[in-house]
């Protein structure tokens, strides 16, 4: 009542905002005595000892009081090694399926084996091929459905708490309705002394996003990650000045490497020389894989503003053959899909109610997972609204279709 908050972030849901609630993850733990005070950890465990949590740590077993994260991977430098044998974006040394891609690592037992390499997610006795709940522990499997779906998950299949139509990752007791309420700003340049930051705004209950500034590179990520998903949301320009880049990002690994949807309203050549490459951008949008050696700096900046490769930074997947730039004060509806499992990237965009682009299917199998973002580069006022991300791993129907054509 007395503290502005207009995100009105309640993480725990006890109905008292985050700005003024004591306890934000509801673990019975005052904040200023919990070890991770956004993470729910009761138990207050600190393996390595040094006064982070166990459950909020990015090195657990490796003492590290600054969590120091260079490449914004989630994993801390004192333990990253980027070894990775499955190619999933989790280091080997945490990855609780080694061999097997599950960027999201979902551990529904908790017992440190991912699902996806668990035989019994529930860890309640009964093999997940036989089990008629196989993420809720019902070892006695009551059943009164006619499908045999036990009793225990016929509302809720995951036990979140959240029914299972009105749960954007029915699969995924750790994601309910997913948004941006707690997130991440990641730059994607160097910053010089005339470097404009970005100012991004969160509203709406974590579904509406603001970057009010003709800024810099900059995403900003939700928390979650996801392996599959739709993501869909509407685009809007709040302004008739400036011509730049707004967009999307998804598949967020770290700093170095994720997919970028990229819109350019006009063409423009960079605005700063370089005699050993010209950076030139083309309008409409562009699906870039982004690998880059160096990370945030001044090349990548350049890179960015490139329409096309650019070596040892970018590779363009895919881009608009009719080059149709944004149009301000004009509200995009998007719809993106990503089903690594497949290798499937597809993007439909509707001006008002009428289709503006779908680009297909695109077959990308380079990343396989990670978090989701919005992004602009030295455009301002722009406006991400009616957010929604729903887990998926199935392609659509009209999707199969078209595939099955294709072989």
């Amino acid at each position: 009542m007395f503290i502005s908050n207009s995100h009105q972030a309640d993480l725990d849901l006890d109905g008292v905002g985050d700005l003024c609630d004591y306890d934000k993850d509801g673990d019975g733990i005052k904040n200023m005595y919990d070890s991770c005070p956004i993470t729910s950890n009761h138990l207050q465990g600190d393996i390595d000892g040094d006064g982070v949590g166990d459950e909020c740590d990015n090195c657990k077993m490796t003492r590290n009081v600054g969590q120091e994260d260079s490449d914004q991977d989630g994993f801390g430098d004192k333990c990253d090694n980027d070894v990775d044998i499955d190619g999933d974006g989790i280091v080997d040394s945490v990855d609780n399926c080694v061999s097997v891609v599950n960027t999201d690592q979902l551990d529904t037992d908790l017992d440190e084996a991912g699902d996806v390499c668990d035989a019994d997610d529930d860890n309640d006795g009964i093999d997940d091929s036989v089990d008629n709940c196989p993420l809720i522990s019902n070892p006695k499997q009551e059943t009164s459905d006619m499908f045999g779906i036990g009793e225990a998950c016929l509302v809720d299949w995951d036990g979140d708490g959240t029914a299972s139509d009105e749960d954007s990752c029915p699969s995924n007791k750790f994601i309910q309705q997913a948004n941006f309420t707690f997130n991440d700003l990641i730059l994607l340049s160097d910053q010089t002394s005339d470097s404009q930051l970005p100012r991004w705004k969160v509203s709406g209950k974590g579904r509406e996003l603001l970057q009010s500034e003709n800024s810099i590179p900059s995403l900003l990520l939700a928390k979650p990650i996801y392996n599959g998903f739709d993501f869909t949301g509407t685009l809007f320009v709040n302004t008739p000045s400036d011509d730049d880049f707004i967009g999307l990002a998804f598949g967020f690994q770290n700093v170095r490497k994720f997919y970028l949807l990229s819109w350019k309203q006009k063409g423009q050549s960079y605005w700063r020389s370089d005699p050993q490459f010209v950076s030139k951008a083309d309008p409409g949008i562009e699906l870039k894989l982004i690998d880059s050696e160096t990370g945030p700096s001044a090349r990548m900046r350049q890179a960015l503003w490139h329409s096309g490769n650019y070596t040892s930074q970018q590779q363009l997947i895919w881009s608009d053959d009719k080059k149709r730039g944004w149009e301000e004060l004009v509200p995009y509806h998007w719809k993106l899909i990503h089903r690594p499992n497949h290798g499937v990237i597809r993007l439909t965009v509707h001006r008002h109610s009428a289709l503006f682009l779908d680009t297909g299917l695109i077959f990308d199998h380079t990343i396989k997972g990670g978090r989701i973002g919005a992004y602009t580069f030295s455009q301002a006022n722009v406006i991400w609204s009616n957010i929604k991300i729903e887990c998926s791993d199935k392609l659509p129907e009209d999707t199969r279709r078209r595939r099955r054509r294709r072989h």
